[in-house]
């Protein structure tokens, strides 16, 4: 996850070089509206929020790059706590991860998809067809499931999967409308029929009325061609909302905007490109340190490309410079173009000059020879001294944990030369926990007390108090918020309660936000108060997400029955079940994909196949092959038949390859190599790099690796 802080601008660039070499339907733009006021009616006071200048750093809006490992080590725990739930989404107000920013706005606008179908079911006719459009909507459900189950390891690839689900979900919320249009022309017709029934009725009773007091020859009526025209002409009229067709807006564009969004779509290629040149970086580094304990000389070699790989990216930092000028320059004179132009700035200049993969290399190569790693990392460090902004600070950070694992002075002194007092706080309590030395908490106190805005001077007291078990700082954490009001104040008084186990401050927590208090409760394992707490949430996926959390870490399978929304309810029971080690209740969860999930991860193999039948989403096979590869390799591979994905077919074979099958070795390497996530340039390479690794036998070894080496060098750096 990437920091939230923003570079300077319009500073020239660092070095000379060379510059860069190198579907949408009208759905997709009103989702993207409906998406953008999603987001602006949510954090609209956040946003405004952000303006002020008196914010620190930490706290300034950028764009979420790709790779979580651009801003933190590639061990660190807080990558692993990105689906715990924490809150609504007015939390992300007081986040300053853009990447853990976007992930959750992905999860909130599909859910408001689900949510939203929810509510077109229950007022859908009863037809066949809408028992069709339920039964995708409840097998789109596991993929909602798989969603949450996916790990973070690439925010585009995040992006993508939940993209995915919200096309197959608004293909049947569409279903679901013309349903409902068709019931309510059908209704129309009927009204219309009764109408013109009574009006004929009411005509006839007049013809005859009249014509008793005209003597009864004056107004005889003969049927005729006439009357049924009349009659046909009643009903068209009485149903001409049937007809009635909406305008349908045409999106035009000036050459001027035409021009405007090149710009910035080059803008993007070249922001990817930047990155993929950096992570390209990072993969061979992690080749050569496997190389290495088998092929010391071609791990140097291997070495030498990755090094490479880091001095192409930074020979690309001015053309990254001139490409932010430029789109900055295009959007004057429209302000929608200028924000946009803004966050592309920022991205590109999150690129400029970074040090990461720099800094990457040197933690793989640690492990082999420790000295060369060190040298790597101070020319990382002096990479990151001739940046600018808060990426030079982040590259320090990064670069000041790895230190701390090879030499604590040094990165106490490299920590100490960070201008952010939030991320210098960080880094002091990083080097603090990796060198064991609890004086270097007190470095990351003074820092902490620097940052000019007073929620997020909180959020670094509160994390060096709670590395430290510090209560005064704690105390001081809470202290810092004395004069603030609001939801981002509620939300850092709950996290310090939760880490401190004060609940005198959850009675500082506005009653209006039963999610903050919430939060708060659950985070002091108070479960009985979280869980009375969850019902006044008035969001349905907010209350059922809590409800969730506290009956999974509650370990009540009883709450969590009574969880409103049955996928997040399976969730916890399988969480339960597991947690218990009760079959019995694995084998009661509704969900296929849940149970299966549930009993593969007891041990209860059978039953588990067994459940498989009833899958609608086949993610669970995978975890459940897996852990059959040992046991019974036919059976393991039986189930790779059902899998839908590459990457998933080569996870469930390289275990199977494990046990020494030459045959699911093959299969195992050509299937890494098909391994293609879209959005993770890195994964193909990754595939081939883990098969290598848990493969014996050592020719089979070096052959994924090499495999894994050629995917590496293929990474595409060019954004033409």
């Amino acid at each position: 996850m990437s920091s939230s802080c923003v570079a300077q601008r319009g500073q020239p660039p660092p070095r000379g070089g060379q510059a860069l070499s190198g579907r949408h339907c009208d759905a997709g733009r009103a989702w993207a509206t409906l998406r953008f006021a999603l987001l602006f009616t949510v954090l609209a006071p956040s946003l405004c929020a952000w303006a002020q200048p008196a914010r620190a750093a930490a706290l300034l809006p950028a764009g979420a790059g790709n790779y979580c490992v651009a801003c933190h080590t590639a061990t660190d725990a807080l990558l692993a706590r990105t689906d715990r739930w924490q809150g609504g989404i007015e939390r992300e107000a007081i986040n300053p991860c853009p990447a853990s920013v976007a992930i959750r706005e992905e999860r909130y606008y599909t859910e408001r998809l689900l949510l939203a179908l929810e509510r077109g079911q229950a007022n859908a006719p009863k037809t066949a067809e809408a028992q069709k459009i339920a039964a995708r909507v409840t097998a789109l459900r596991e993929s909602y499931h798989r969603l949450l189950d996916t790990p973070l390891t690439s925010v585009e690839a995040y992006a993508a999967e939940a993209g995915a689900l919200r096309y197959q979900l608004g293909k049947s919320y569409s279903a679901l409308n013309r349903l409902e249009d068709a019931g309510r022309q059908t209704r129309i017709l009927i009204v219309a029929a009764l109408l013109t029934a009574g009006l004929l009725i009411s005509l006839a009773w007049g013809l005859r009325t009249a014509s008793r007091f005209a003597g009864g020859s004056v107004f005889a009526f003969r049927p005729g061609w006439r009357a049924v025209l009349l009659v046909g002409l009643v009903l068209a009229l009485f149903a001409l909302p049937i007809f009635r067709v909406f305008p349908r807006e045409v999106a035009s564009f000036s050459a001027e905007e035409t021009e405007r969004q090149a710009v910035l779509d080059q803008a993007k290629r070249v922001a990817d490109a930047a990155e993929r040149g950096q992570a390209r970086a990072w993969m061979l580094a992690r080749v050569a340190a496997v190389q290495a304990g088998a092929d010391r000389p071609a791990a140097e070699q291997t070495l030498t490309a990755a090094l490479a790989a880091a001095g192409e990216a930074q020979i690309a930092a001015p053309a990254l410079w001139g490409e932010a000028q430029r789109v900055q320059e295009i959007a004057i004179g429209s302000a929608a173009a200028t924000e946009k132009a803004l966050l592309a700035a920022d991205r590109l200049e999150s690129g400029r000059g970074r040090a990461w993969g720099l800094r990457l290399i040197a933690s793989e190569w640690a492990t082999v020879d420790k000295p060369r790693s060190e040298r790597i990392l101070a020319q990382a460090a002096a990479v990151a001294e001739e940046n600018t902004g808060i990426y030079r600070d982040l590259d320090l950070r990064g670069i000041a944990a790895e230190w701390a694992r090879l030499n604590a002075a040094t990165a106490v002194e490299t920590a100490g030369r960070i201008h952010d007092p939030a991320l210098r706080s960080w880094a002091f309590r990083e080097a603090a926990a990796v060198a064991g030395d609890k004086a270097l908490y007190e470095q990351a106190a003074s820092a902490a007390r620097l940052i000019a805005d007073p929620v997020q001077r909180s959020r670094s007291l509160r994390e060096a108090a709670a590395a430290a078990r510090n209560a005064t700082w704690f105390a001081e954490a809470a202290a810092a918020l004395n004069d603030v009001q609001g939801v981002e104040a509620d939300y850092a008084l709950a996290e310090i309660a939760a880490a401190s186990g004060n609940a005198a401050l959850v009675e500082r927590i506005s009653p209006q936000r039963p999610e903050t208090r919430t939060a708060a409760l659950l985070g002091m394992a108070a479960f009985e108060d979280a869980w009375a707490a969850s019902l006044s949430i008035a969001d349905p996926f907010d209350r059922s997400h809590a409800q969730a959390a506290i009956a999974a870490a509650w370990r009540n399978p009883e709450a969590a029955r009574r969880i409103a929304d049955r996928t997040l309810a399976d969730r916890a029971l399988a969480a339960i079940a597991i947690g218990r080690k009760d079959a019995t209740l694995a084998s009661g969860i509704s969900s296929p994909y849940a149970r299966v999930q549930a009993l593969a991860g007891l041990g209860q193999t059978q039953a588990a196949l067994a459940a498989t039948v009833e899958l609608h989403d086949p993610l669970p096979l995978r975890d459940l092959a897996v852990a059959l590869a040992g046991r019974d390799p036919q059976a393991s591979l039986a189930l790779v038949e059902r899998l839908d994905r590459e990457v998933d077919k080569a996870r469930v074979l390289r275990a199977v390859a494990a046990g020494g099958d030459r045959a699911a070795f093959d299969r195992a390497l050509n299937m890494a190599l098909a391994a293609r996530v879209r959005g993770d340039p890195l994964a193909p390479a990754e595939a081939s790099l883990a098969l290598a690794r848990q493969v014996q036998d050592k020719a089979a070894s070096q052959k994924a690796l090499a495999q894994a080496l050629d995917a590496a060098q293929k990474i595409a750096v060019k954004y033409r």
